[in-house]
């Protein structure tokens, strides 16, 4: 009787080890909510492959609208533009990476070449950057206005030389040479595709 009722103490203490190794653990995570959510961008610090000319104005194919903000484009600085920066010299409204945004709730006004545009604009200027050789690009600014703002893509190394490359009567290439994905504040922007600008 005793060795009966001892197997029966055991099995139903086996019973309930398995029910709480079969519970699942607690998670540390914090839920990502929505379907659309950002995936996790991570980078420190300043840095981009020296020597390489990356500047010029990356223009959006489509429009990408945060709610009363249009970005309007993503700008790479030159080579002084890089070691002012990456060297402690961050005065200035401006960076040698950064994202820049219309409010389209603003009055326009006639710019130098004729064109109507907003008056008031948000810059995302990086809190940290990585450009790396192969063109991989992170990016992460956390703006007053915007939100976090962050930014990871890849530039076309092929398809920016091409666009750089001097040009006939055609004009300029106009092909992708940026694609990646971008956040602003609870909104993401998956495969947004950038056209490049040398500027006026």
């Amino acid at each position: 009787m005793r060795r009966i009722a001892f197997l029966a103490a055991t099995t139903a203490l086996l019973a309930a080890c398995a029910q709480e190794k079969a519970a699942p653990a607690e998670s540390t995570e914090v839920p990502i909510e929505g379907a659309n959510a950002a995936p996790a961008v991570e980078v420190t610090g300043f840095s981009h492959p020296a020597g390489a000319d990356l500047f010029g104005y990356y223009m959006p194919a489509t429009e990408v609208k945060a709610g009363d903000h249009r970005l309007d484009h993503f700008h790479i600085g030159d080579e002084q533009a890089f070691a002012e920066w990456e060297g402690g010299q961050r005065d200035g409204p401006y960076g040698p990476v950064m994202f820049e945004f219309d409010d389209v709730t603003s009055p326009k006004a006639t710019n130098e070449l004729g064109g109507e545009v907003h008056t008031v604009r948000e810059r995302a200027v990086a809190d940290a950057y990585s450009i790396a050789p192969d063109g991989e690009i992170r990016f992460v600014d956390n703006h007053p206005k915007l939100g976090k703002v962050t930014f990871s893509g890849r530039l076309d190394m092929s398809a920016l030389a091409a666009n750089k490359a001097p040009t006939g009567p055609s004009g300029p290439v106009q092909t992708t040479v940026l694609t990646g994905t971008l956040t602003v504040g609870d909104q993401t922007f998956r495969d947004v595709q950038f056209t490049w600008f040398g500027g006026d």
